[in-house]
């Protein structure tokens, strides 16, 4: 109930600034991002609107202590998923090299993450379980002709691991890479 709330609220927030100037959006767009090894694809629905999908590997590193005392450590695997709806707004103007689906934005966002490709030794909650969240981000996206990538968002919304209840979490996204085509 808060997360649509904030949602509705956050929608009828967005003011008509008349010194502000329009995102122009790609009707395709494609990122590779480096801190998390993953591919992110930006489709243009409106003139202000677009979704995107990304998939990718992420990493958990776990020490656990055994029963004799001794401490061991691992790193695990696990895909990922996640797409987002976001709706542009206008901003103000700003001096820069930014290139198209440079911006801030307001969305909904929703993300699966699935068990990890090996298993631990011992049950562990965060890696035995796949998980799914969703929530309202607020994000920016910033694109210069370079070629470099850049994007945030973050916000409210639940996180539920499988056989598991939700949690109210933040949720949301970092993207910094680079942007393999944009049309």
């Amino acid at each position: 109930m808060i997360v649509v709330l904030l949602s509705i609220w956050t929608l009828k927030s967005i003011g008509q600034d008349p010194i502000a100037q329009k995102v122009q959006l790609s009707n395709n767009q494609l990122n590779i991002n480096l801190l998390v090894p993953s591919l992110s694809y930006e489709r243009k629905i409106s003139d202000g609107s677009s979704i995107t999908l990304a998939a990718g590997t992420g990493f958990n590193h776990y020490t656990m202590e055994g029963f004799s005392g001794e401490t061991s450590s691992k790193l695990f695997l696990y895909p990922w998923i996640y797409s987002s709806y976001r709706v542009y707004f206008k901003r103000k103007p700003r001096k820069g090299n930014l290139r198209n689906n440079s911006g801030n934005y307001i969305g909904y966002f929703s993300g699966y993450r699935f068990k990890a490709l090996q298993s631990a030794e011992y049950f562990i909650p965060d890696v035995e379980r796949e998980q799914y969240s969703f929530g309202v981000v607020w994000g920016m996206q910033r694109n210069y002709k370079s070629g470099i990538h850049f994007g945030f968002s973050i916000g409210p919304g639940f996180t539920n691991r499988v056989n598991a209840k939700p949690e109210l979490s933040a949720v949301g996204e970092v993207e910094l890479g680079f942007t393999l085509f944009s049309k």
